[in-house]
Order: structure tokens, then C-alpha cells, then sequence
């Protein structure tokens, strides 16, 4: 829900973790996260969680804190990701950019957030290329881990041939990413991911495993425990 910031008091802050893996050959990228749930004030838990969002040329990942309970309802940081994917149909990656953090900024901001922070991993292709950005918005403001995607050094940050992983059980850095090569990327994030599922030390990563599959065209198609949802 989007409301007026300024009304509002905070009530709850809803934690979820996740495991969030990707992989890239020059002529595909997958995008996956698991799909559990943990409130972290009631530790209940759901596993249908949507933590990845795309449309062509582009998927955005969130993972930490996406839900605030306040005053005046539920507050989802996933609404202005839904913006920021609808924006990217007429508009260039670093003013959607741009704009999707301010909106987070502000709710940090003007809530109050001081224990929290929230990932966002935005994944596009441009030219045939995969490119990636990484932030974490938290009260203090932004942090890049790999520096400040823009559109003179965006060179730096292709994606092709190297893998990412992140989320619980992932440390010293929180934030992996590596080269590779000679790999089926749907079956590479697939199995990582089913693997932090089924290590009963992991309490926050569950359910199924949602990717998304992007070709160099920028075409993209959900896959769900590693098969296409058309053949499901």
C-alpha cells in the first residue's frame, strides 16, 4: 500500500530472508530465489512469496525487509518495484533506478527504519549483454558493495559468465559474485537454491524455486523448480 508517509507511525517490521542465486552464459541469464516467507515478529512462515520480478530486458530481486506494518496498513517495497519494472518500458535503467531507490529512501527515512535494511539486485540486458546492480537501502541510505552502476562505467558490471549468490547462510561477504563458465544456468541456480532449502540450519529458505530465464533478446520465461511453466 502506498500512503502518505508523513501520517503514519510505524507498527512492525517484517523481515524476509531468502536465498537469491544467478547465473550467466553470453547467451542466457536465471534469476532465482526461493519462496518462503518469515515474519520475523510472529515467525510464521508461507511459501509463496514473489521475491523476483521481470518483464523484457529486466528483473529486480528483493530480499530483507519489503513489508512495514504501520498505522495505516501494510506497506509492500514491492509496489514500487512493480513501478520501477512498468517505468523501464520508457525509460532508461538509470533513472528507473534512480527513482525506485528514492522511493525506499524516503520510507527508511521517514518511518524511522534504524534496524532494517532491504537488497535490491536489478538484472538487465542491453545490446545482447546481461548487466548487474547491486544496493542495499537501510536508514543511514544506499550502499553499493560493487560500487555505483551508471552509464560510463556500466562496461564493468557485465554479468556474462559469472554467478551471484546471496541471502541467508551466505557470508563474509553477504554478496558472491564470480566467473564461470561451461555451466546449464536453470539446473546451476535450481540446484544451489534446493540445496539451501533442504539445509535445516537455513530456517528462512523454503518452498519452491522461482527463476526467471532471460535470453540475450532480453525475452523472458518463469521457470519453477527448473521447468518452464509451460510445461507444467
Amino acid at each position: 500500500m502506498k500512503s502518505n508517509l508523513n501520517n503514519l507511525s510505524i507498527q512492525k517490521e517484517v523481515n524476509r530472508m531468502s536465498r537469491i542465486m544467478a547465473a550467466a552464459r553470453n547467451d542466457v541469464l536465471v534469476v532465482g530465489a526461493d519462496t518462503q516467507l518469515t515474519n520475523s515478529y510472529n515467525h510464521t512462515k508461507q511459501f509463496d512469496s514473489k521475491k523476483i520480478f521481470y518483464d523484457k530486458n529486466i528483473v529486480i530481486c528483493i530480499l530483507g525487509t519489503i513489508e512495514i506494518l504501520t498505522s495505516g496498513g501494510n506497506i509492500m517495497l514491492t509496489d514500487y518495484i512493480l513501478d520501477a519494472i512498468n517505468e523501464y518500458k520508457t525509460n532508461d535503467i538509470f533513472s528507473v533506478t534512480e527513482n525506485l531507490l528514492k522511493k525506499i529512501e524516503e520510507v527508511y527515512a521517514k518511518l524511522r527504519l534504524t534496524d532494517s535494511n532491504t537488497d535490491i539486485l536489478i538484472f538487465w540486458q542491453e545490446e545482447g549483454y546481461f548487466y548487474l546492480n547491486t544496493v542495499e537501502v537501510n536508514f543511514r541510505g544506499r550502499h553499493y558493495p560493487f560500487g555505483k552502476v551508471m552509464q560510463a562505467n556500466k562496461h564493468l558490471y557485465i554479468f556474462n559468465n559469472h554467478f551471484l549468490q546471496t541471502g541467508e547462510g551466505i557470508k563474509n561477504p553477504d554478496i558472491i559474485v564470480s566467473e564461470i563458465y561451461n555451466i546449464e544456468p536453470i539446473d546451476f541456480v535450481t540446484a544451489g537454491i534446493q540445496s539451501a532449502i533442504h539445509d535445516e540450519t537455513l530456517t528462512t529458505i523454503g518452498g519452491s524455486v522461482y527463476s526467471v530465464k532471460m535470453d540475450k533478446e532480453g525475452e523472458v520465461k518463469m521457470h519453477v523448480n527448473g521447468i518452464s511453466e509451460d510445461s507444467l
